[in-house]
Formats: C-alpha cells, sequence, structure tokens
C-alpha cells in the first residue's frame, strides 16, 4: 500500500525536482547545457555557456548560477534559473561577464533574480528576470552594467524591479518594468541615459515609478511610452541636505503619472524639463511639484495636468527660472 502511495506522488513530481544533480562547471570552455542540474559555477576567462530551451538550473538553499570567479564570460539562457530563496544569478566583486542574454527565465522565491556586484558589459532581457519579494536585478555597490537592454519583463513583487545602487550607463526600455508596490526603478548613483521607448512601460503599484535618491546623477531621461505610479509620484527626483541630485535633461513625448499625488515631484535639480506629452496627476494633487528643487528651464507643448489642486505647484523655497508654455496647464481642483 505504502509502495502504491510513494509511486503514485512521485508520478507528480516534476522529473528535474527528482533527477537534478549538481551541474558540471564550466572553465573557460565553450559548453552547452541540455539536462536540468543545480547550482552552475562558471568560473576561468572566456567562458560561453548556453542554456538550452526548457532547462532548468535551480538550487533550494542559495545561488543558482554564480561567475564570482569568471572573466570575459558569455552566458545565453533560453531555460530557467531558479533560485528557491535568493539569487537567480549572481556576479560577485571580480565578476566580469561581458555578455548576459537571457531569453527564458531567471527567478528567485525570495530576492534578486540578478545579484551585480561586478561587470556585466551587455545585459540584453527578452524574457523574464524577477523576484517575489525584492530587486529583480540589484546592481550593488561597486557594480556597473554598461548597457541593459530590455524588451521582455522585469518584475519584482515588493521592493524595486531595478535596483542601482552604482553605475548603469545605459538603460533602454520597450518592454515592461513593474513593481506590484514600491519603486520600478531606483537609482542611487550613476545613469547616463534612461530610454523608455513608445512600446515600454514602467510602473509601481505605490511608491514611485522611477525615484532618484541622495547623490544621483543622471545625464538624460527620455521618455515616449508610459511611466506611472498607482498612487504616489510618476518620477520623483528626491535628494537630501548633503547629497544633491541632477537630471541634466528630462524630456517626455508619451505620459508620466501618478493616481493620487504628483506626477513628477523635484526638490533637486533638473537642467532642462521639456514635455510634449503628458505628465499628470489622475485624480491627485500636482501635475508637477517642485518643492525646494531647482528646474532651470520648463518647456512645454503638451499637457500638464492634476485631478484636483495645482498643474504646477512650486513652492515658496523652490527655483523655475524659465518656463515656456504653449500646451495646457491646467487643474481641476484650484489652478
Amino acid at each position: 500500500m505504502y509502495k502504491i502511495v510513494l509511486a503514485i506522488i512521485l508520478g507528480f513530481l516534476p522529473s528535474n525536482f527528482l533527477f537534478a544533480a549538481d551541474c558540471t562547471d564550466p572553465s573557460g570552455s565553450t559548453v552547452s547545457i541540455s539536462t536540468s542540474c543545480s547550482k552552475l559555477d562558471i568560473s576561468g576567462d572566456g567562458s560561453n555557456v548556453t542554456i538550452d530551451n526548457g532547462i532548468i538550473i535551480d538550487s533550494s538553499t542559495g545561488v543558482a548560477v554564480k561567475t564570482s570567479n569568471a572573466t570575459n564570460t558569455t552566458i545565453t539562457n533560453n531555460g530557467t534559473f531558479s533560485a528557491t530563496t535568493n539569487y537567480g544569478l549572481r556576479n560577485a566583486t571580480g565578476g566580469d561577464i561581458f555578455n548576459l542574454i537571457n531569453n527564458g527565465s531567471i527567478t528567485a522565491v525570495n530576492n534578486y533574480g540578478i545579484r551585480n556586484g561586478g561587470t556585466i558589459t551587455t545585459l540584453t532581457n527578452s524574457g523574464t528576470i524577477s523576484a517575489a519579494n525584492d530587486n529583480g536585478i540589484r546592481n550593488s555597490s561597486g557594480g556597473t552594467i554598461g548597457t541593459l537592454t530590455n524588451s521582455g519583463t522585469i518584475s519584482v513583487g515588493d521592493g524595486f524591479s531595478i535596483r542601482n545602487d552604482s553605475t548603469i550607463n545605459t538603460l533602454m526600455n520597450s518592454g515592461t518594468i513593474s513593481a506590484i508596490n514600491n519603486n520600478s526603478i531606483w537609482i542611487k548613483g550613476q545613469m547616463t541615459t534612461l530610454t523608455n521607448t513608445a512600446t515600454g512601460i514602467i510602473s509601481a503599484g505605490i511608491d514611485n515609478g522611477i525615484k532618484v535618491v541622495n547623490g544621483t546623477t543622471i545625464q538624460t531621461i527620455e521618455n515616449s511610452g508610459l511611466i506611472s505610479a498607482g498612487r504616489d509620484f510618476g518620477i520623483r527626483n528626491d535628494q537630501n541636505t548633503t547629497n544633491t541630485n541632477t537630471i541634466s535633461v528630462l524630456t517626455n513625448s508619451g505620459t508620466i503619472s501618478a493616481s493620487r499625488h504628483s506626477g513628477l515631484w523635484n526638490d533637486a535639480e533638473i537642467t532642462a524639463l521639456n514635455n510634449s506629452g503628458s505628465i499628470k496627476a489622475i485624480m491627485g494633487d500636482n501635475g508637477i511639484k517642485n518643492i525646494g528643487g531647482t528646474i532651470v528651464t520648463l518647456t512645454n507643448s503638451g499637457t500638464i495636468s492634476a485631478g484636483d489642486d495645482w498643474g504646477i505647484y512650486n513652492d515658496n523655497s523652490a527655483t523655475i527660472t524659465t518656463l515656456t508654455n504653449t500646451g495646457k496647464i491646467s487643474a481641476s481642483g484650484n489652478n
């Protein structure tokens, strides 16, 4: 009787759960992985690793795939990296990935779909990178990502879809970057260009579509898609009293919106803000709220609107040096 029950139970378990052994770890070699396995450790110089479609690299105790001692590495994932705790893929300090291509799935049940403390020259995602809790992608202090291109999905259940504590030179999104709760993209470091194309969606269920915090410099944010927050701020440029933020150029031809508070909140510096699209608070306070911040040049040929208070709110400690409007600035409540 017990043998029959056990056989029935085993019959419903996936084959990789039953049979996946530890992976054979490549070191400076070119390999194609065609059998599911656990805990892949890539090392050496010049490894070129392809994970075939349908193959699962998993870990029940920690990192599914790691590259901490690898240099000049290329990884092409057509399968699944799956961690039942943290780290679908971890590139720690000293690790060097030249090219990371994800056509499949990189996931963590808890935190960190990908965590990078080393160097990733090019990261291209057309699949899914996700964490059920926090940090779909975390670029930690000292980490560098040269170019991050997303045409797939980068998502998180709670905290940050993408968290940058260091340097991401170029981030281009034509897919979906989303957080159910907090911040879709959180930046505390350096970024040269953030581009959200016409098909791109950057969204947060509650807090901020994009949050830029103290000490950050961004050369260009260009949005022709959708940047949104379910409650607070589509974009929040938020510095403290000791570390300043600067966004040199923010250009919007798409939509920047928040359901409740402000489409754009600024208490730092934006050198040039150009809007030919829509910046809005759908049901709430301010299309643009400049509170203690500086906007050197604001040029509007689109729509800046609020469902309640002010289209543009500029408090007595804030500065807008030049405002040029050939579009529409409105609020349903006050002004």
